[in-house]
């Protein structure tokens, strides 16, 4: 069944980009050579298959980053350089230990707004399932609609209640005074607390919901057998809830069970793991019987929670340059299938995109990291409303291409050489190529790096506002015929534009 990604009403729309070249061109890149690695045909002269939804990029956002760092300007450039791209970035808070009444407090719902303001961001919220209490769940929706309004202009940027986080986990803990065993926990209970809440939800005097309002979380998706048996169900939920349901969301690490210390032979592995296209792939399938069911209901996918290395994720492989490339191409597979984007998971970890320490009351401490970069690779590559294009890649070497085609006709070719030792050439086969190519680089000194990179000449490191310092750059490429020869570097990416000829 053929999947087009379900766009997303009510985002921003993405504004025009000005590029500065550099002095460079892209024949004479550092560290490659003239060896054709890889060749791509463009079918730009076909329709264009699904438009990329706005606010594809996300992040889950932690609690202490809305209580601590609500008026910080960094955190809101963070999050606001995806916006000339991509739209508003979008946010979600969930999670253990992120739902409940903490929600309701009119301190915290402030200190969201101010966030939400500044950012102008859609967001998705839990609802605390673990504590199987339909009334406060009931009370803690109508204090944030409250605080918020249920006007459609304001309305639009609270999106959603997710309820329950990774319910089919939840085997073998104790939440409050009741605990989750096989005998009183499955797919058929879950759905019984389930409706409990819709219950609660929807039949209330006044409701508290109105309208579809709620993200259906059935599985975490590990490879347990439990787990699974709540993966392969949530289709049919979908399916039955779709009269509630505004998304449905689903979680994905390919990694898990992180070590204290690697070896060198250890980490080289791992990251050659995190860059098979299996590690990719693997996501999608798992998405993809929440994808066709949502085609049919009308309830859009969504990656709710995701990152490279569960629990927190592996040093030296979470916080490296082969997590961008991991990424951003994760990005391009789940939003090609027909799913609306991912938030990619941000706490106490070595995954996070950027993290944020208070040093001071006014002085807070940033890193950015390397799935950060992925990240805004992305958005760079599909921005301007951009729809895929079929390109046919012919390679022996670990290297991924996406096309793209944006609402003015301008074609995009994303490269993701995700090969840790192949350096060269990649020829791009455009069908009436004539213009004079711009390219924009995702350098980074190693799959290893944690630091050095640049995208269009642009880096994080050091950054104190969450602002890139450098000037935005990319290089021209000429057309050779019908090609364009873009030279490579191995653990990196480039953004090859070919503006429309009309």
């Amino acid at each position: 069944m053929s999947r087009r990604a379900l766009e997303f009403v009510g985002a921003v729309t993405t504004s025009a980009i000005v590029f500065a070249c550099s002095d460079h061109s892209a024949e004479e890149a550092p560290g490659t050579d003239s060896q054709v690695i890889a060749e791509v045909v463009v079918q730009n002269g076909h329709e264009p298959g699904g438009k990329v939804p706005l606010s594809s990029v996300g992040i889950s956002l932690p609690v202490d980053y809305v209580t601590n760092f609500s008026e910080f300007a960094g955190l809101t450039n963070l999050l606001n350089n995806f916006q000339p791209y991509q739209g508003p970035i979008w946010l979600r808070r969930g999670g253990d230990g992120a739902c409940g009444a903490s929600m309701a407090d009119a301190q915290f719902l402030a200190r969201l707004s101010s966030i939400l303001a500044a950012t102008g961001s859609p967001m998705s919220l839990c609802l605390d399932f673990e504590s199987n209490s339909p009334a406060e769940a009931s009370r803690v929706a109508k204090a944030v609609l409250d605080y918020f309004g249920t006007e459609p202009d304001k309305l639009r940027q609270i999106v959603g209640f997710e309820v329950g986080n990774e319910p089919d986990l939840y085997l073998n803990h104790t939440f409050g005074a009741h605990t989750y065993t096989e005998a009183n926990w499955g797919y058929e209970e879950y759905l019984e607390q389930f409706d409990a809440y819709k219950s609660a939800l929807y039949s209330s005097t006044p409701p508290t919901l109105t309208k579809p309002f709620l993200i259906g979380t059935v599985a975490a998706g590990t490879e347990s057998v439990f787990s699974k048996n709540f993966l392969k169900n949530q289709p049919d939920f979908i399916s039955r809830e779709r009269a509630v349901l505004s998304s449905s969301a689903l979680h994905y690490y390919p990694l898990s069970r992180p070590v204290p210390t690697l070896t060198e032979e250890e980490q080289r592995a791992k990251i050659e793991s995190l860059l098979s296209n299996s590690s990719v792939t693997n996501g999608v399938q798992k998405l993809a019987g929440s994808i066709d069911a949502g085609a049919t209901a009308g309830v859009p996918a969504r990656l709710g929670e995701a990152n490279s290395v569960s629990e927190g994720g592996q040093k030296g492989v979470s916080d490296t340059a082969a997590a961008a490339l991991w990424g951003a191409d994760l990005l391009f597979e789940v939003v090609n299938a027909g799913a609306i984007g991912i938030n990619f998971t941000l706490n106490d970890g070595f995954y996070n995109p950027f993290t944020i320490e208070a040093k001071g009351a006014s002085d807070p401490q940033i890193t950015v990291n390397p799935l950060y970069y992925g990240m805004l690779f992305f958005a760079h590559a599909v921005q301007n409303d951009a729809r895929f294009v079929k390109a046919d890649t012919s390679t022996q070497k670990n290297i991924k291409t996406w096309a793209l085609k944006d609402k003015d006709g301008n074609v995009r070719v994303a490269i993701l050489n995700k090969d840790m030792s192949a350096s060269g050439t990649v020829v791009v086969k455009l069908e009436n190529a004539s213009l004079q190519g711009l390219l924009t680089r995702l350098d980074t000194p190693s799959a290893i790096a944690s630091t050095g990179l640049k995208l269009g000449c642009q880096t994080f490191d050091n950054t104190k506002d969450g602002k890139p310092s450098g000037t935005l750059c990319t290089e021209p490429v000429a057309p050779t015929g019908s090609s364009y020869r873009v030279t490579i570097k191995s653990a990196s990416a480039a953004i090859l534009m070919i503006k429309s000829p009309q």
